[in-house]
């Protein structure tokens, strides 16, 4: 399994962990309520750090979709200057 796909199930696992939290019967149930609480705050760092990486990922994507149509070396040079 490579990394990224466990890190998506951890992410998976996440927001189902945040739904269930949220659930009146699992509030009632303060056992099982502290459990899921832990098991949340122990995979939310990563899951964070993972979202914030998706979405660098997302936006270099976009920014590489429209640099793509830039044929010329001198309009590809004035758009690099513009963005840094």
């Amino acid at each position: 399994m490579a990394f990224l796909d466990l890190l998506d199930k951890m992410a998976s696992r996440f927001e189902e962990l945040e739904a269930l939290i949220a659930d009146p019967e699992v509030i009632a149930d303060s056992g099982r309520y502290t459990s899921l609480l832990k098991e949340r705050g122990g995979l939310a760092a990563r899951v964070e750090a993972y979202r914030s990486y998706r979405g660098v990922e997302q936006d270099l994507e976009e920014a590489r979709e429209l640099v793509e149509p830039i044929d010329e070396v001198e309009e590809r040079a004035a758009f690099a200057e513009e963005v840094s």
